[in-house]
């Protein structure tokens, strides 16, 4: 009897650790899709098509936090990146670390 429950609960633990193997996979796919698109998008706003920060691209109520305060909204979001937009002639975003869960 001792050895069924024994190996019921390895079943169940192995069991466990393999999904909990799979979703820490799935979050990392998912974080490199959306570091991609992000990419993306600074990349097109930097070119000069501000319009990249749109409803499409962003939801109506975001929010960037700053030391100044918070920006909400898109235009105000939009007015903000193009501060930096327009006032370096040699700007370069990268995005060095990116988290989720």
């Amino acid at each position: 009897m001792r050895k069924i429950i024994l190996l019921v609960l390895s079943a169940l633990i192995m069991s466990c650790a393999e999904k909990k193997t799979n979703q820490v996979a799935q979050s990392k796919k998912e974080i490199n899709v959306d570091v991609k698109m992000y990419t993306a998008l600074w990349d097109d706003f930097l070119s000069g098509n501000t319009n990249a920060i749109s409803n499409k691209t962003f939801t109506e109520d975001i929010v960037v936090v700053t030391a100044n305060g918070n920006i909400q909204g898109i235009e105000a979001v939009r007015e903000f990146y193009l501060n930096y937009l327009n006032g370096f002639s040699e700007i370069d975003f990268k995005i060095i670390d990116a988290f989720g869960a």
